[in-house]
């Protein structure tokens, strides 16, 4: 009897805590519309009419500040995505140094390609454009 009563007084905790979360974030909003706030890289909240709304991000989304909703990843810069700009790179391999170029990523015709990983141990070597190990790597790959 004990047990359900200390569960029914943490639920009600837990119902005000929710309460008067959802009420300051109400107030974050008022006067406001079409304002988003990043909460996570899966969730953002937009206000609308003054009330803020949840927003959630599908699997393989994330949520991309530049458009302000969920896109693929792969379309969105970092922290949240995996994007790399290639506008301004010429046509090959790259290290990806967020990633302690345990990966490379690829630049086509100023277009991002996706990520390749390097075999357990090994890091991206740019001179040879393979995965080597990383005595055999400069800095800041390697430790040459």
């Amino acid at each position: 009897m004990l047990l359900v009563h200390y569960s029914l007084l943490s639920i009600c905790g837990l119902v005000l805590v929710s309460a008067y979360y959802e009420s300051a974030v109400d107030d974050l909003c008022l006067g406001r519309d079409d304002v988003i706030f990043a909460r996570s890289c899966k969730t953002y909240l937009k206000c609308v009419n003054g009330t803020a709304v949840t927003f959630h991000c599908d699997q393989y989304m994330v949520f991309n500040m530049n458009s302000g909703n969920c896109e693929y990843a792969f379309n969105v810069h970092s922290p949240c995505g995996v994007f790399r700009d290639c506008t301004k790179l010429p046509d090959g391999h790259f290290p990806d140094t967020e990633h302690k170029c345990m990966r490379f990523y690829t630049c086509w015709k100023k277009s991002f390609l996706g990520f390749n990983s390097c075999s357990m141990g090994l890091v991206f070597n740019v001179r040879k454009q393979v995965c080597d190990w990383p005595f055999n790597v400069m800095e800041p790959c390697g430790i040459r």
